[in-house]
């Protein structure tokens, strides 16, 4: 299951949800196409978990850069901690940055 959600958030990222099938993210995750199906019952699923866990990764860092700033005084500097903390955050996982902000990137 991790595997095929990694591989699919990989291809979403670089290729877009429409741009890859079953049969991509089974050959990305190195298995072969039952496997996938024996985890999700097709890309919508694989699409929705790889969301949720995306969502629920954002939120941790959200969470931790709101805290960090409540403890900061004045709101100068707890803005400039608030985009450095968020940046640095999504720079970790840049194909989850890719995914959760397509469009962005493109120049």
């Amino acid at each position: 299951r991790e595997a095929v959600l990694a591989a699919a958030m990989r291809l979403f990222a670089e290729r877009t949800y429409a741009g890859d099938g079953v049969e991509e993210i089974a050959a990305a995750a190195g298995m072969a196409n039952s496997s996938v199906y024996h985890h999700f019952s097709g890309k919508t699923e694989i699409l929705w978990a790889a969301l949720q866990r995306g969502t629920g990764y954002l939120q941790l860092i959200l969470d931790h850069v709101l805290a960090t700033a409540a403890l900061v005084i004045g709101p100068e500097d707890g803005l400039r901690f608030l985009e450095r903390s968020e940046v640095d955050g999504l720079i970790v996982t840049p194909a989850l940055e890719q995914f959760m902000t397509p469009g962005l990137h493109d120049e």
